[in-house]
């Protein structure tokens, strides 16, 4: 799901890049013989530029929404061109009106909605800037009933498009969430894990600081759903799912990887330290309250515990590590943790 919404606002933003590319050169092509024709050639060569620049995205098709120069570059040759053109009413007096597309295409072109916020502003400032400058040509435009329709409908709209996009922003996020989420106990799932894994260790190599990873094991799960049911089961879960919530620091991260398995990954801890955790958490769950029909049902956990650098150099040699060592919880009695072999 993840993989699915990122790809699709990629798409959907170079799509629109390409369609804009395509109606701007023969819109710039036509402003430049209009510009040589009216012997304004600064004019002329700001709007061949933009064709150049426009031929050259096309060309290169460089345009990738996580790195935002390409749609920068298009964004201020465009505002560049239409500001300049903004200081010479007397050519174009209706070349305001572009104005209006300044915030929409920042916004549409731009993934952080930030950076659009800012590029949209600036460059609004720049288009008013520019038309007071060519009001010292065509000194009507400064009278309060002309500026009011000049700069109200782009402000409008860029307000319109920043509550827009902070909106879909705000979609997407919880969209993103809910697939990273396992939807009985709220725990983050196994694609977050990984995912959180790979920033937590990078993090770690660059600031020397420990990584390790909990795997945990709900002692005779199986026994459990067979006596009382599988809603009892599920209940059991969310009972210790609610119990690493309460006992676990907000850095960090914990998932249901399957069935009733479940994995801790604590950054900045080193494993002695994550052994103290995984203790309190079967101390906590043997002596839990957990009932179900009035009745109380007695829970254990086994737990394996592994260290970045200890225990190897990637997920796979940690994980494994980990697993290892919680099944050999199993073969000694359950309800124990252990963080080496022998």
């Amino acid at each position: 799901m993840q993989q699915v919404i990122l790809l699709d606002n990629e798409r959907r933003r170079q799509r629109t890049f390409w369609v804009l590319l395509l109606i701007t050169l023969p819109a710039a092509l036509l402003f430049t013989g209009i510009n040589v024709a009216l012997g304004a050639m600064l004019l002329a060569l700001l709007n061949l530029g933009l064709v150049l620049a426009s031929m050259g995205l096309l060309m290169t098709r460089a345009y990738n929404s996580t790195h935002p120069g390409p749609a920068l570059i298009y964004l201020s040759v465009f505002f560049g061109t239409v500001t300049t053109t903004l200081t010479w009413p007397e050519l174009h007096p209706s070349a305001y009106v572009w104005a209006a597309t300044f915030p929409v295409l920042s916004y549409v072109l731009l993934q952080p909605i930030s950076l659009a916020l800012c590029t949209a502003i600036i460059a609004l400032l720049s288009a008013s800037v520019g038309y007071w400058l060519g009001a010292e040509s065509e000194p009507s435009r400064l009278a309060p009933v002309q500026l009011a329709h000049i700069l109200l409908p782009p402000m409008g709209l860029l307000i319109f498009c920043h509550c827009y996009a902070y909106s879909r922003y705000q979609s997407d996020q919880r969209l993103l969430e809910y697939s990273l989420r396992e939807p009985l106990t709220g725990l983050w799932n196994r694609k977050k894990l990984d995912s959180e894994f790979v920033r937590e260790a990078g993090r770690a190599y660059r600031t020397g600081m420990p990584l390790s990873l909990i795997l945990i094991d709900l002692d005779n799960f199986k026994c459990l759903n067979d006596r009382y049911g599988h809603e009892a089961g599920d209940k059991a879960l969310v009972f210790i799912a609610q119990l690493m919530k309460r006992r676990l620091r907000q850095a960090d991260l914990a998932c249901r990887i399957g069935g009733e398995e479940f994995a801790i990954l604590l950054p900045d801890t080193a494993a002695h330290h994550a052994v103290m955790v995984a203790e309190d958490l079967r101390t906590a769950l043997e002596k839990g309250l957990f009932f179900y029909r009035g009745k109380r049902i007695h829970m254990t956990l086994s737990a394996g515990v592994a260290e970045l650098g200890r225990d190897g150099e990637t997920w796979t040699d940690i994980y494994r590590a980990a697993d290892e060592r919680l099944y050999a919880c199993k073969n000694e009695g359950r309800n124990c943790v252990l963080s080496s072999l022998g």
